[in-house]
């Protein structure tokens, strides 16, 4: 398998094409390096940041502890969550069918994560647009 990669490598090099990302062996050695880097207490990756497990784990069980004090605080935003989760169904349904709504949720003002505008025009890509953003509210 590595020699038909290996020569069709070469031949798309030989034809002047783009030649294609790497071989499964190229992406298992990268992998090697970077989880070697963080073995031996380095980040692994350039500009990685280095979050402790024990501060996301404090996060989780302080985050708990609220939603434990306040349970029905917590159970109105799992119901709202649901709701405006259903009604992004809906809207994406109509979006399917041909029609035209408002959105159910959009982005803040400056995001420039979803400028494109495929991504709203594209009716699967704003389902998850939406999806995303429904979820990053919610927490």
């Amino acid at each position: 398998m590595a020699d038909r990669y290996n020569s069709a490598n070469s031949r798309a090099s030989a034809a002047g094409s783009v030649a294609p990302v790497g071989s499964m062996a190229d992406i298992a050695l990268r992998a090697q390096r970077v989880a070697s880097a963080k073995a031996s207490g380095g980040p692994g990756l350039v500009g990685e940041s280095v979050i402790s497990p024990s501060s996301v784990g404090s996060a989780f069980l302080g985050m708990g502890a609220q939603r434990a004090a306040h349970p029905s605080q917590f159970f109105e935003m799992q119901m709202g969550f649901w709701q405006n989760y259903i009604t992004l169904w809906q809207y994406s349904t109509q979006r399917l069918m041909g029609g035209m709504c408002a959105p159910v949720v959009a982005e803040a003002e400056g995001d420039k994560r979803f400028q494109d505008s495929y991504r709203r025009d594209n009716e699967i890509f704003d389902f998850i647009r939406q999806s995303y953003l429904l979820s990053v509210h919610s927490v």
